[in-house]
C-alpha cells in the first residue's frame, strides 16, 4: 500500500474526522504537481468553509476558489459513478442480486455537482460524501465506490418501492422484495413504523452498512438518535 493509499484509507475509515484529510492535504501539496496542489487546496478550503463562525465574505471567497478548482480539474477528478464499469448511464439493464431480478432507472451520471444541488453527488471537505441512485446501481458498485470515496450518506431513488402499507396494523413495513443483503442488516424493530420516512432512513442505513462491509471498512458510529423507534 502506497503512502497515498494509506492516507486515503484513514479517511475512509473515519470520514467524520478532519485530521486525516488535513494530513492528506499536506501530502498532496508535497507532491508538487498542479493537480495534487489543487486537491490539497480543495480539502483545506472546504474544511474551512464547513466551520461555524466563518464570515460571509470569506465564505463567498472560498466558494469562488472552489468553483475555479473544479473547473480546472473536472476532467481529472473522477466522480464515483465514472468509475463503475459503464453503469452510469440513463438506464440500468436488468440485473440479478441475491436471487432477485431488478431493472430500474438510474440518476447516476458523470456530471459534477460540487455544491448542494440536487443530483448525483455532493462534495464536502475535499471528497464526495453523498451520492444518489437506484438501489441496484448502488449495490452493484458498493465496494468500488466506498473503497475510493468517504461516502457518509446516500439517496436511494426508488426506496419507496421497497416499502408497503400494512392495513391490518396501520403501519408502514419493509417489503420482502428488498435484497437479502440489506434485509439481514435490519433489526425487526426497524422493519415497521408509523412514520414512512423512518423506513427510508433504515434502508439507507442498511445499505451504508452493507457497502462499508463490502469495502472492508469498519461500521460508522451509531447516530445519537436512532430511527428505529416507531
Amino acid at each position: 500500500m502506497t503512502a497515498g493509499e494509506s492516507l486515503l484509507r484513514a479517511i475512509l475509515e473515519t470520514p467524520a474526522d478532519d485530521l486525516p484529510r488535513l494530513v492528506m492535504a499536506d501530502w498532496l501539496e508535497e507532491q508538487g504537481d498542479r493537480e495534487s496542489v489543487d486537491r490539497a487546496r480543495l480539502i483545506r478550503y472546504q474544511i474551512e468553509s464547513s466551520a461555524s463562525g466563518l464570515n460571509d465574505f470569506r465564505r463567498i471567497s472560498i466558494r469562488k476558489s472552489v468553483s475555479q478548482l473544479f473547473r480546472r480539474n473536472r476532467k481529472k477528478w473522477a466522480s464515483p459513478m465514472s468509475e463503475t464499469d459503464g453503469r452510469n448511464f440513463s438506464w440500468c439493464p436488468v440485473q440479478k442480486i441475491d436471487g432477485s431480478w431488478f431493472g430500474s432507472r438510474m440518476s447516476l451520471n458523470g456530471f459534477w455537482q460540487p455544491y448542494d444541488t440536487p443530483g448525483v453527488q455532493k462534495w464536502e471537505r475535499g471528497f464526495v460524501w453523498y451520492i444518489s441512485g437506484s438501489l441496484v446501481a448502488l449495490i452493484l458498485n458498493a465496494d468500488r465506490i466506498f473503497s475510493r470515496h468517504p461516502i457518509e450518506t446516500i439517496e436511494i431513488d426508488n426506496a419507496l418501492s421497497f416499502i408497503r402499507w400494512e392495513p391490518t396494523t396501520s403501519r408502514w413495513a419493509i417489503s420482502s422484495s428488498l435484497p437479502p443483503c440489506l434485509l439481514e442488516r435490519m433489526s425487526p424493530e426497524s422493519m415497521e413504523s408509523a412514520n414512512l420516512s423512518r423506513l427510508v432512513v433504515a434502508i439507507r442505513g442498511a445499505f451504508v452498512s452493507f457497502a462499508r462491509d463490502a469495502a472492508g471498512l469498519p461500521p460508522l458510529p451509531a447516530p445519537a438518535e436512532t430511527a428505529a423507534h416507531a
